[in-house]
């Protein structure tokens, strides 16, 4: 397509080396205009989760990705000893990860550290980004959102520490690892 159009939108500057570049217009990932400015004041307090504990914000998408509200929710037995996490599920997902949570978490002492949500509103999606320490998302238009209100977009550095990988076709290629998932946090 590349060879027979006019001008050609790249969200990466990385991407502009695969066509000609007189035709290559750098323009950006979209993001909604309500969430470009994340709230860091309250939005721990807003989002119901502890001051002192690092939180995990995990977003699915709107319609929410099985496979990764699948690792989440068998990682969290783990996740919550030592973290808070707003799971957004999708809205076809939130009963299912609910039911299957609270099973899974019935016995421990830590399992109002789960917070799982169908759907991040504008505000919502602000103020769990600015009560974020860390962000597990697919590689949909919310992770650019989200990078842009942290004013960083480094979709390797999820595989680099080795968290959760997606393919593009929607594979698991490898889990959860709980390990460096907190050496992530504590390099963020």
């Amino acid at each position: 397509a590349g060879k027979f159009a006019e001008r050609i939108a790249v969200s990466w500057a990385d991407a502009a080396k695969y066509f000609p570049l007189s035709k290559v217009a750098p323009t950006g990932n979209p993001v909604r205009a309500d969430i470009r400015q994340r709230k860091t004041d309250g939005g721990k307090e807003f989002m119901k989760v502890e001051e002192n504990i690092p939180t995990v914000l995990v977003l699915g998408g709107s319609q929410g990705a099985e496979a990764i509200n699948e690792v989440v929710v068998e990682a969290l037995p783990e996740l919550v000893k030592d973290y808070s996490v707003i799971h957004q599920t999708g809205k076809r997902n939130i009963t299912s990860s609910k039911t299957t949570a609270d099973v899974i978490l019935s016995k421990s002492p830590n399992k109002d550290r789960y917070k799982p949500v169908d759907y991040l509103n504008g505000l919502e999606l602000r103020m769990a980004a600015g009560a974020a320490d860390i962000v597990v998302s697919r590689a949909g238009s919310t992770i650019f959102e989200i990078a842009d209100t942290r004013q960083a977009a480094d979709g390797s550095f999820v595989h680099t520490y080795g968290a959760i990988a997606i393919d593009a076709d929607g594979g698991l290629i490898y889990s959860f690892y709980v390990t460096p998932f907190a050496d992530m946090v504590e390099h963020y």
